[in-house]
C-alpha cells in the first residue's frame, strides 16, 4: 500500500511526460519508467544511510525544494505549449532529456528520501523495501507515460498544458501537506 501511495506524485509525472512528448514509443515509456524508478530507488538508500543525522535538515525544506522544481519544470511546459513556433536561440534541454527526467525523479523523490532515513530507524532489510517502492514505480510511470501519450492524441497541445498544470498541482500537494 505504501509503494502505491509513494509512486502516485510519479505517474502524475509521468502522464505530464508522456503528453508534452511528440511520440512516444514503450521504448521511451520504458526509459521513464526506469528513470523515475532508478531514482525511487536510490532516494530511499541514500536517507537510509545518512539516517536521522539530515534528517531535521531535509524535512525543514523539501517541501519548497519539490514546490520550485516541479512548478519551474511545469511552467516551462506551459510557456512552450502557448509561445508560437519560432526558432530557439538557446536551446533548452528537451522535456525527454535525461538532465529534465532526473529533475523531475528527484523532485518527486524526495519524500522517498525522507521515508529512507526513517527507514533507519527501524529494523527493516533495505533491499526488500526499495523494490517495494521502485518496482511498482517503474510499472506505474510507463502506464502514465502512455497514458500521457493518449492524452496528447486526443486533446493535441492542450495536453501538454495539462501535462505543466499536473506538474504544479503535485509540488503544490507537497508544500501544502507540510503545512
Amino acid at each position: 500500500m505504501l509503494s502505491i501511495a509513494m509512486s502516485a506524485d510519479a505517474f502524475a509525472a509521468s502522464v505530464a511526460q508522456g503528453s508534452q512528448l511528440d511520440k512516444v514509443r514503450f521504448s521511451e515509456a520504458l526509459r521513464i519508467g526506469l528513470v523515475v524508478g532508478l531514482t525511487e530507488a536510490a532516494c530511499p538508500v541514500l536517507g537510509w544511510a545518512l539516517g536521522h543525522t539530515a534528517r531535521p535538515f531535509v524535512e525543514s525544506f523539501s517541501h519548497w525544494l519539490t514546490l520550485a522544481i516541479l512548478s519551474a519544470i511545469g511552467m516551462s511546459l506551459i510557456v512552450d505549449a502557448l509561445r508560437p513556433a519560432s526558432p530557439r536561440r538557446i536551446r533548452l534541454p528537451s522535456g525527454n532529456s535525461l538532465l529534465v527526467l532526473v529533475a523531475i525523479s528527484l523532485a518527486i523523490s524526495l519524500d522517498s528520501f525522507a521515508l529512507g532515513m526513517s527507514l533507519a530507524f527501524v529494523e527493516v532489510n533495505i533491499v526488500v523495501a526499495v523494490l517495494t517502492l521502485a518496482l511498482p514505480t517503474v510499472l506505474i510511470s510507463i502506464v502514465g507515460t502512455l497514458i500521457g501519450k493518449a492524452m496528447k492524441q486526443m486533446v493535441g497541445q492542450g495536453a501538454q498544458i495539462l501535462g505543466g498544470v499536473i506538474l504544479i498541482f503535485v509540488g503544490a500537494l507537497v508544500f501544502f501537506e507540510k503545512f
